[in-house]
């Protein structure tokens, strides 16, 4: 079996997903996430394409590169190494910031390749409705509406429910196919 770094992205992406709107580990959603968003942002640097750390340093100029990437890294490190701090504690872990890092994610799979998974389009306007939803995600709001004012369970299980209903809708699926 032949796998490029791309098809390493898409599957942990769909896979982070795929357990986030199924009630899994945020931790693992993180994770995964996490791996996905290093290995897109590292291909979007080596490939000459504008990631959506570079647009965040844009919007930011007072934080450097080193910073922006820390902030994208914030628990990466924690939650995946132990030879540093064995004994370390993480006190302030929000299951939200998983959505942030695995928009980011899938904001530079998609501007890599293209397309992306259905899971990961539905995510995107998911994120988009439940983030910014009079902004930004105000489209996407409409659609699933009242997202902003529910709890986070109620917000994934409506994931969930647009997940399955994305699936059946020729419009929203993409080429992404990395194969």
């Amino acid at each position: 079996m032949t796998i490029t770094k791309l098809d390493v992205a898409e599957r942990e992406i769909v896979a982070a997903v795929r357990l986030l709107f199924n009630g899994g580990d945020p931790v693992a959603v993180y994770v995964l996430a996490s791996a996905a968003r290093a290995i897109t942002t590292a291909l979007c640097e080596h490939r000459g394409v504008r990631s959506f750390l570079d647009d965040a340093r844009q919007s930011h100029p007072h934080l450097s590169k080193k910073d922006i990437y820390n902030l994208a890294n914030r628990h990466a490190g924690f939650l995946k190494h132990a030879d540093r701090d064995p004994d370390a504690v993480l006190y302030d872990f929000d299951d939200g910031e998983a959505d942030a890092v695995l928009y980011v994610a899938v904001s530079d799979f998609w501007r890599l390749y293209g397309g992306i998974p259905i899971e990961a389009r539905a995510f995107a306007i998911w994120f988009d409705a439940h983030v910014d939803p009079a902004g930004h995600g105000k489209e996407a709001a409409e659609v699933l509406v009242g997202i902003e004012t529910m709890s986070r369970p109620q917000q994934l299980e409506l994931g969930k429910v647009f997940v399955a209903w994305a699936r059946t809708q020729p419009d929203l699926h993409m080429p992404y196919s990395t194969k």
